[in-house]
């Protein structure tokens, strides 16, 4: 890499004391995994501990050890993502290994989710190792996502002065020099975890995806219900289940009907205040660039496909979603939301409800949300991301800060009803909106 690909800040924010609270206890605890349902066999795992902020990666048959993992290890696999020293003092190397040639994006935020420096950048396939300096004290998150895997981890600073942060490419080590290291890693991977942590653990096999979250107190399996969520344009989603529901665990981004028929693109559509009938999709800002993280907009046509609206049988408005799976009904958005906890007359209340509801369906750990993403917990492994919303009269709003969902639920001949996350609230708003607004979609499984 260059000296052009160096990226420099002044970090400003004031000093963050660390705390004797940092100090937790820790066990050790032995996870493994299985299938169910659509799938036995698991063939790898993503693993996130929401708490502290980090993942690893397993393949099929390894076994995932909790507990105290040492602080200064160096050695990185497939797998991996390492700093040292951690805890820093003027620097620390990062040390991560890419699956693939290809894009990176390696960020850096401070412990109130605020994004410091971030680089973007083509790296080959292999270790790469990354020089950063000059932090300042306190307390770290640092994601390096890429094509083909993402690494989390936090890291801490002990240096008490204010300097200028610099992120620098130090080398990398081709593919070929480390297979051999490779190919005689453990079948066990080391996780650190302290008592109470939150994981999020996704389970795949084959063109199945399933998340399944935990706090583990003991040595156990963690089994992933697999199902099939694939739609024509073969996207295949990750589920989850809540309660005895299950739901696409990501936005949908299908542009045709599950019979093939293709949706309108609504590219450049402009103004369409007024237009229920038309079957529209649009990807936030007109730029594709949006489609793989944050999913497709539509319509409400578009989500009904020429459904009647109803909760009474709500199987039966497949509308926009693949076979097997339909688009939830208000009355099934209630169903959740009083499984994570709302009464049913704060579910059947409108606009802003409940406590803490929101909170446990945003995803977390991450830039997607902005600050403060208020009671962020992900608990339920729904991953709520704010993808924002395509507005009738054309223009695009709130990525980073707002996610839109409908419902198959019409209020009236022009509006219907949706639910939205925000990012400086715990709750879930329950409002009717245009249907010519473009929103994004969660897909309910067929029972």
């Amino acid at each position: 890499m260059k000296n052009k690909n160096r990226i420099c800040l002044y970090v400003i924010t004031g000093l963050f004391l660390l705390s004797p609270a940092l100090k937790t206890s820790a066990q050790d605890y032995l996870i493994s995994f299985a299938g169910t349902g659509a799938s036995t066999t698991v063939s790898s795992v993503i693993a996130g501990n929401l708490t502290q902020c980090t993942t690893v990666t397993l393949n099929a048959g390894d076994v995932l050890h909790l507990g105290t993992v040492g602080i200064n290890e160096t050695d990185v696999n497939e797998n991996s993502m390492h700093i040292f020293p951690n805890p820093m003092t003027e620097q620390s190397e990062l040390s991560f290994f890419a699956k693939q040639a290809g894009n990176v994006l390696l960020a850096v935020y401070d412990i109130s989710g605020k994004k410091l420096l971030q680089i973007r950048d083509r790296i080959s396939l292999g270790i790469q190792r990354f020089q950063l300096i000059g932090l300042q004290q306190g307390m770290y998150f640092i994601n390096i996502r890429g094509d083909g895997y993402f690494y989390k981890a936090k890291l801490i600073s002990l240096n008490p002065s204010q300097s200028e942060v610099i992120i620098r490419y130090v080398g990398n080590e081709k593919h070929e020099a480390v297979t051999g290291t490779l190919k005689s890693t453990s079948s066990t991977v080391n996780m650190a975890y302290t008592t109470g942590d939150l994981l999020l653990f996704k389970g795949v096999s084959g063109n199945y995806k399933t998340v399944v979250t935990d706090i583990p107190s003991g040595d156990t399996t963690i089994t992933f219900n697999f199902a099939a969520c694939t739609d024509f344009d073969n996207n295949n989603y990750s589920v989850v289940q809540t309660g005895t529901q299950m739901w696409m665990a990501e936005n949908l981004k299908t542009t045709h009907f599950s019979d093939g028929t293709t949706l309108v693109d609504g590219t450049g559509a402009g103004d369409i205040y007024g237009d229920y009938t038309t079957k529209y999709w649009f990807v936030y800002n007109d730029s594709m660039y949006y489609k793989d993280t944050y999913g497709l907009l539509y319509t409400w046509a578009a989500v009904m496909n020429g459904a009647s609206s109803s909760d009474a049988n709500p199987s039966g408005v497949q509308g926009i979603c693949p076979s097997g799976w339909h688009v939830p009904g208000d009355a099934e958005w209630k169903q959740m939301e009083m499984f994570l906890g709302m009464s049913q007359p704060e579910a059947d209340a409108f606009g802003l409800r409940g406590t803490n509801e929101g909170g446990k369906l945003k995803e977390t750990c991450s830039e997607f949300w902005i600050s403060p993403n208020s009671g962020a917990t992900d608990s339920t492994g729904f991953t709520a991301l704010p993808g924002g919303n395509r507005n009738d009269n054309g223009t695009f709003n709130d990525l980073g800060s707002n996610g839109y969902w409908w419902s198959a639920t019409g209020y009236d001949a022009s509006y219907a009803w949706s639910r939205s996350l925000v990012y400086d609230y715990a709750q879930v708003v329950r409002f009717d909106y245009g249907k010519s607004n473009g929103f994004s979609i969660r897909c309910t499984r067929d029972y």
